[in-house]
Formats: C-alpha cells, structure tokens, sequence
C-alpha cells in the first residue's frame, strides 16, 4: 500500500520541471534506509534483544502516521465509480506465481501452465471496463511501455548481485557476515548519495539519456563482476560495487521520472503501482534465475556466479535499448504537467 502510492502522492505533488529532483529524494530515502537499517537492527539486537526491532518500528509507523495525517493534502477520488477487477486479480496472482516458482524449479509444466494465464489474463484485461491493468495504455503510450520495460529488465539484472556477492564474500574471500556487509554497503550508499542527483539531472536532461546512461554502467559492472576469482582484490570488487551503484542511481530516479510524466493525472496510481511491480517481479525474477543457474552449476560455484553475471548483463544489455528507445517524455507532456 505504502509503494504503490508514495510515488503518485509525489508525483501529483510536483510540477514536471521539479518532478526529478523529488523523486530522486525519494530513491534516496529508500537506499539510506536499506543501508542503515542492517547496521542500526545489530545494534539494537545485540543491546536490546531481536524484539526491540518490532517496538521501534511501532514508534516509527505511528509517529509517521500522524506526520502523514497532518502533511499530505487530500485530493479528490477520481474513479470512484469504477468497479474492482476481482477475476483479474486472482488470475493475476496465479499467473505470477506459476512463472516464478516455474522458472526457480525448472519446471516445464508450471511455466507452460503460467503462460497460458498470462495470454487469458491480457485477453480478459482489454475487455473489462475496470481492468486491473490498463493494457491500453500500454499499447498507446511506448514512453510508458518501454520505461516500465526498462524498470523490469533492470531490477532482473540487479538484485541478485548482493546475494551472490554475500556468498563469494563469506564463501570465496572467507570474510565474516560483518566484514561482507560492511562491502556490499557501498552499492546502496553510493545511490542514496547519487539519487537526488540523478533526479536533478532528470529535469534538465531527457530522463532516457540519463537513464540509459546509467544502465550502460550497470552492464559495465556486472560484466567486471564476471571475472571475479579466487585471488581478486577487495579493492576491485568495492569499485565494482561503486560503478554499480553509480549506474542505478542514474537509471532508477530518470527512469520513475519518465514513467510517471508519461501519463495523465488520473493515471498516477497505476503508474506508481506499475512502478513498484516491474521492481518486485524483477526481483524475484533475478532471484529465480539465479538460483536456477547456481543448481546447474552446483560443483562448481564461482563458475556457476560467473555464469549468472554473463546473463543478468546481457538482460541488461537489452534494458538499454529500451530505455534509450521510449522518446521523449517533454515531447509527450509538451513540457507541462
């Protein structure tokens, strides 16, 4: 509910010219929790016990939830009319789960199984006057389409980069949890110093050069990651950490920045959910692909991480071209909200 709303909340909030530079805030906010909330939940642990993490978070939700009452202007309900997609919702969900659990196990028949939903969900989608996704817009709108494309191809190549490199850390390099915490934190300080900047840059430049760019060096990055042996540098993998973080804060404030100036005002909350599910799809897309290739190669696992970098970069290698082929976003809106 908080992810499929913060983003239209912001975006409804801000005029496009400044529309960037807040929700490259927004990303920032989101890797500085990320970063600090693994270092802050060992200290609480370790000086309060496991269950002071639940009553600080109660603290946190309840003081936000009065800010939140206070601070953010109601606006009207624009489609109160419209009814809830229930049959699309539950074909949605099963169509979703067959092709994740079917792609992590390998197994033809659940992949077949989900890919026959999907088909008979887009078919029934185009037909409902309230669809749970308006497969329309994504027909008429190819900003919209190939940013969302964009999104979902990039957080496939990505997310699985910090279990895999958990693993070689402790693993390969023998470092304790800690000390590989303490290296895998770069990539998401890098964005949360980044973020804002890469928003800012959004509003000056076409977010899809920024973002392409940015996606350019993730490829970058999980290609260097792909070399990794034995005897590489720690030094080596902190840079690649860096670039990678580099290359997402680039890609991810433009990139929410061209979905969201795509659409119209009434638009927003199924641009900002869209928003959050190629990021969670993608996830665990990149999770069961990565746990797929590691089975293949369990004799051998830094063959098996080698393997996995060479195909999250090559996803990403076609993420570029979607990003750099969506158009421009000021020629969509005509440089107005």
């Amino acid at each position: 509910m908080i992810f499929a709303t913060s983003v239209a909340i912001l975006t409804a909030s801000f005029p496009l010219e400044k529309r960037g530079q807040a929700l490259g805030i927004n990303v920032s906010c989101t890797y500085i929790g990320l970063s600090t909330g693994p270092f802050l939940g060992g200290l609480l642990t370790e000086n309060f016990t496991w269950r002071s993490l639940f009553f600080v978070n109660v603290i946190l939700s309840i003081l936000t939830f009065f800010i939140a009452l206070k601070t953010i202007k109601e606006e009207p309900i624009r489609n109160a009319e419209k009814m809830f997609d229930g049959l699309g919702t539950a074909i949605y969900t099963l169509t979703l789960s067959l092709l994740i659990i079917g792609l992590s196990k390998a197994n033809l028949w659940m992949l077949l199984g989900g890919t026959f939903l999907l088909f008979l969900f887009l078919f029934i989608e185009q037909q409902h006057p309230s669809p749970l996704i308006n497969i329309r817009l994504f027909r008429t709108n190819l900003t919209f389409s190939l940013s969302n494309l964009a999104a979902l191809l990039n957080y496939s190549a990505t997310f699985g980069v910090g279990f895999l490199m958990s693993l070689f850390l402790q693993q390969v390099k023998g470092l304790s949890p800690q000390n590989a915490g303490l290296i895998l934190i770069i990539q998401p300080i890098t964005m949360a110093l980044l973020a804002p900047i890469a928003g800012m840059l959004s509003d000056r430049i076409e977010p899809r050069v920024v973002a392409s760019f940015g996606m350019l060096l993730t490829t970058v990055s999980l290609i260097m990651f792909s070399t990794l042996t034995e005897n590489t540098r720690t030094s080596f993998i902190t840079v690649c950490l860096f670039i990678l973080g580099l290359g997402l804060a680039l890609f991810t404030s433009p990139n929410t920045n061209a979905i969201m100036s795509s659409v119209e005002r009434e638009f927003y909350g199924l641009a900002s959910a869209m928003v959050s599910t190629m990021r969670l799809i993608g996830q665990m897309t990149s999770m069961a692909l990565i746990t797929l290739i590691l089975s293949v190669f369990s004799s051998s696992f830094l063959q098996g991480l080698r393997v996995s970098f060479w195909v999250l970069a090559f996803l990403c290698i076609f993420g570029i071209f979607a990003s750099l082929g969506r158009g421009s976003i000021r020629k969509v809106k005509g440089g107005s909200t």
